[in-house]
Protein backbone atom coordinates (compact mmCIF):
# COMPACT_ATOMS: atom_id res chain seq x y z
CA UNK A 1 0.00 0.00 0.00
CA UNK A 2 2.58 2.32 1.05
CA UNK A 3 4.13 1.81 -2.28
CA UNK A 4 1.47 2.20 -4.34
CA UNK A 5 0.71 5.89 -2.28
CA UNK A 6 4.03 6.88 -2.75
CA UNK A 7 4.86 6.07 -6.49
CA UNK A 8 1.42 6.58 -8.27
CA UNK A 9 2.92 5.17 -11.60
CA UNK A 10 3.60 1.59 -10.40
CA UNK A 11 1.44 -1.22 -11.31
CA UNK A 12 1.20 -3.80 -8.44
CA UNK A 13 -0.60 -7.00 -8.12
CA UNK A 14 -1.27 -8.14 -4.62
CA UNK A 15 -1.53 -12.01 -4.42
CA UNK A 16 -3.87 -13.12 -1.34
CA UNK A 17 -5.16 -16.54 -0.25
CA UNK A 18 -6.81 -16.14 2.89
CA UNK A 19 -10.50 -14.46 2.00
CA UNK A 20 -10.17 -11.94 5.53
CA UNK A 21 -6.86 -10.63 3.97
CA UNK A 22 -8.47 -10.06 0.49
CA UNK A 23 -11.06 -8.29 2.68
CA UNK A 24 -8.36 -5.67 4.08
CA UNK A 25 -6.64 -5.86 1.07
CA UNK A 26 -9.95 -4.27 -0.70
CA UNK A 27 -10.85 -2.34 2.00
CA UNK A 28 -7.25 -0.49 1.76
CA UNK A 29 -7.50 0.22 -1.65
CA UNK A 30 -10.93 1.96 -1.47
CA UNK A 31 -10.20 4.05 1.82
CA UNK A 32 -6.43 5.18 -0.36
CA UNK A 33 -8.26 5.20 -3.68
CA UNK A 34 -5.49 3.03 -5.21
CA UNK A 35 -6.15 2.57 -8.66
CA UNK A 36 -2.50 0.99 -9.31
CA UNK A 37 -3.03 -2.26 -7.24
CA UNK A 38 -4.49 -5.32 -8.51
CA UNK A 39 -5.99 -7.69 -5.88
CA UNK A 40 -5.45 -11.50 -7.18
CA UNK A 41 -7.64 -13.96 -5.47
CA UNK A 42 -4.96 -16.81 -5.08
CA UNK A 43 -2.00 -18.22 -3.89
CA UNK A 44 1.87 -18.10 -4.96
CA UNK A 45 3.36 -19.66 -7.09
CA UNK A 46 0.24 -20.52 -9.11
CA UNK A 47 -0.89 -17.07 -9.16
CA UNK A 48 2.44 -15.49 -10.59
CA UNK A 49 2.45 -17.81 -13.66
CA UNK A 50 -0.15 -15.47 -15.34
CA UNK A 51 1.02 -12.01 -14.43
CA UNK A 52 3.72 -9.66 -16.36
CA UNK A 53 7.62 -10.42 -15.52
CA UNK A 54 8.19 -8.41 -11.97
CA UNK A 55 11.01 -6.20 -11.65
CA UNK A 56 10.49 -6.02 -8.26
CA UNK A 57 9.31 -8.72 -5.65
CA UNK A 58 7.87 -8.41 -1.77
CA UNK A 59 6.88 -11.71 -0.15
CA UNK A 60 4.89 -10.92 3.20
CA UNK A 61 4.14 -14.75 4.06
CA UNK A 62 4.39 -18.19 1.88
CA UNK A 63 1.40 -19.96 3.95
CA UNK A 64 4.36 -23.08 4.46
CA UNK A 65 5.16 -22.63 0.80
CA UNK A 66 8.90 -20.52 0.78
CA UNK A 67 10.61 -22.75 -1.53
CA UNK A 68 8.20 -23.28 -4.46
CA UNK A 69 6.81 -19.27 -4.50
CA UNK A 70 10.59 -18.01 -4.45
CA UNK A 71 12.09 -20.48 -6.88
CA UNK A 72 9.43 -19.75 -8.95
CA UNK A 73 9.76 -16.13 -8.33
CA UNK A 74 13.54 -15.92 -8.92
CA UNK A 75 12.89 -17.56 -12.46
CA UNK A 76 10.20 -15.00 -13.31
CA UNK A 77 12.49 -12.08 -12.07
CA UNK A 78 13.36 -8.87 -14.09
CA UNK A 79 17.35 -9.00 -14.61
CA UNK A 80 18.41 -6.65 -12.32
CA UNK A 81 15.20 -7.13 -10.22
CA UNK A 82 14.83 -7.29 -6.41
CA UNK A 83 13.18 -10.22 -4.14
CA UNK A 84 12.66 -8.78 -0.31
CA UNK A 85 11.63 -11.69 2.15
CA UNK A 86 10.24 -9.96 5.32
CA UNK A 87 10.35 -12.97 8.03
CA UNK A 88 9.10 -13.18 11.54
CA UNK A 89 9.59 -16.65 11.75
CA UNK A 90 12.85 -18.21 12.15
CA UNK A 91 12.19 -21.30 9.57
CA UNK A 92 11.32 -18.30 7.43
CA UNK A 93 14.58 -16.50 8.76
CA UNK A 94 16.51 -19.70 8.35
CA UNK A 95 15.79 -20.65 5.07
CA UNK A 96 14.89 -17.92 2.60
CA UNK A 97 18.64 -16.18 2.19
CA UNK A 98 20.02 -19.64 1.41
CA UNK A 99 17.13 -19.99 -1.44
CA UNK A 100 17.48 -16.37 -2.32
CA UNK A 101 21.35 -17.72 -2.72
CA UNK A 102 21.10 -20.95 -4.56
CA UNK A 103 18.78 -18.86 -7.17
CA UNK A 104 21.67 -16.98 -8.08
CA UNK A 105 21.21 -13.54 -6.43
CA UNK A 106 23.00 -11.44 -4.15
CA UNK A 107 21.60 -12.00 -0.79
CA UNK A 108 21.70 -9.28 2.47
CA UNK A 109 19.90 -9.43 5.86
CA UNK A 110 18.84 -6.87 7.79
CA UNK A 111 16.66 -7.83 11.10
CA UNK A 112 14.70 -5.26 13.24
CA UNK A 113 13.83 -5.40 16.64
CA UNK A 114 10.73 -2.76 17.44
CA UNK A 115 9.87 -1.48 21.35
CA UNK A 116 7.00 0.87 22.35
CA UNK A 117 6.94 2.56 25.74
CA UNK A 118 4.41 4.96 26.65
CA UNK A 119 6.20 8.84 27.40
CA UNK A 120 5.76 10.33 30.23
CA UNK A 121 6.27 6.86 31.37
CA UNK A 122 3.23 5.43 33.21
CA UNK A 123 5.16 2.29 34.43
CA UNK A 124 8.59 0.71 33.69
CA UNK A 125 6.96 -1.57 31.17
CA UNK A 126 8.25 -1.65 27.47
CA UNK A 127 6.60 -3.97 25.23
CA UNK A 128 8.93 -5.31 22.94
CA UNK A 129 7.53 -7.05 19.57
CA UNK A 130 8.96 -9.75 17.70
CA UNK A 131 12.14 -9.22 15.48
CA UNK A 132 11.44 -8.89 11.80
CA UNK A 133 14.45 -10.06 9.37
CA UNK A 134 14.55 -8.22 6.16
CA UNK A 135 15.67 -10.46 3.70
CA UNK A 136 16.75 -8.98 0.02
CA UNK A 137 17.99 -11.01 -2.92
CA UNK A 138 19.40 -9.06 -5.98
CA UNK A 139 19.82 -10.75 -9.38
Amino acid sequence: LEAARLCPELRIFAVERQPEEQDNITANIRRYQLSNITLVKDQAPEALKSLPRPERIFIGGSGGRLTEIINFAAAALAPQGIMVVNAVISSTRDKAPALLHQAGMRVQTTTIQVSRAPFPPETDEIINFKPITIITGKK
